[in-house]
């Protein structure tokens, strides 16, 4: 599988802002365009065990600028632009599928009440403002952040600490959890979103991210 290297290294910035007019122009044209009536995704007992908990909103929010770690912390341009082809791949394919097979969860049983202070109550509003549900199963914020940690996994110096990773990859595979957990505590997602995101995710990796080879001519 043959691709043009799009990163260079004097790059990041348009790259940048490629990346994320790219993404939010998917994201949000596949909340308010989609073939059919979406269909709601039912609970499950893990949607139960984590409970709606709006302080995780902050960790939620970081998913949106998450991918472009890679431009800080990133070192070999080889996986950077595995990373880079493979994340737009991975963002159009959950688009085709949020256009074709719409889905929702009932966020209105969850509503912004109670005790919160108001950075809190003020940023669970905007993304429920912001991210409408018609647009769930492959959950992105998780699918993103799998094929990040898959990244660091990859690329970068050798850990000190876990033989066989680099030393951003045990961070990243943290960070991940507490996203993919977010996702769940804010229920913007339920816990099929996130098992549909992470199948996306090891799709794109397996099938493209390893498999890519870069004409350099």
């Amino acid at each position: 599988m043959h691709f043009k290297p799009v990163y260079t290294g004097n790059n990041k910035l348009k790259l940048t802002f490629i990346l994320i007019v790219y993404f939010f122009a998917c994201y949000f044209f596949s909340g308010y365009f989609y073939l059919g009536k979406p269909w709601e995704i039912p609970l499950t007992a893990v949607d139960e065990f984590f409970m709606f908990s709006p302080g995780f909103i902050f960790i939620y929010f970081s998913s949106y600028i998450y991918p472009l770690s890679i431009f800080i912390l990133g070192k070999d341009p080889n996986w950077i632009n595995r990373f880079i082809i493979s994340f737009v791949i991975l963002v159009a394919i959950s688009t085709l599928i949020f256009f074709l097979f719409p889905t929702i969860i009932p966020r209105h049983a969850y509503p912004v009440v109670g005790d919160l202070n108001p950075l809190t109550e003020f940023s669970m509003m905007l993304i429920r403002t912001m991210d409408v549900s018609n647009n769930c199963l492959p959950s992105l914020h998780v699918s993103s952040s799998v094929l990040i940690t898959a990244f660091y996994f990859h690329d970068g110096d050798d850990s000190k600490w876990f033989k066989g990773c680099k030393k951003y990859f045990i961070p990243s595979l943290i960070w991940s959890l507490l996203i993919i957990i977010s996702t769940m505590t804010t229920k913007q997602h339920y816990f099929w979103d996130c098992v549909g995101g992470v199948f996306t995710a090891l799709l794109v990796y397996f099938g493209i991210f390893r498999r890519m080879q870069f004409n350099t001519k």
